[in-house]
């Protein structure tokens, strides 16, 4: 964000938009507008998901499971339903 150097913010704000993407824009219902509407952001962190350092640690479906899914338990309603979600447009 700040440079040619990965900082703390880039870090943080990649783990909140990768968060928003996955998970709190559809199960929380917290915008009106997914994470690729808004183009400077997206870029950006796409941007931030090709850095090796990001890109070979980000497990998109314990990332859903944690969130939709927390336990073994029968899933008895949509909220835990994980959701089909297309994680590839975060790695092209």
């Amino acid at each position: 964000m700040w440079g040619d150097k990965l900082t703390q913010l880039d870090v943080r704000l990649y783990v909140t938009l990768l968060r928003f993407d996955l998970v709190y824009y559809y199960q929380n219902k917290l915008s009106l507008h997914r994470l690729t509407d808004y183009p400077a952001l997206w870029a950006y962190a796409k941007r931030l998901a090709q850095i090796p350092a990001f890109k070979n640690y980000t497990d998109f479906e314990d990332i859903k499971k944690h969130f939709y899914q927390q336990d073994d338990r029968p899933i008895t309603s949509f909220e835990r339903v994980i959701p089909l979600l297309d994680e590839r447009k975060w790695l092209n």
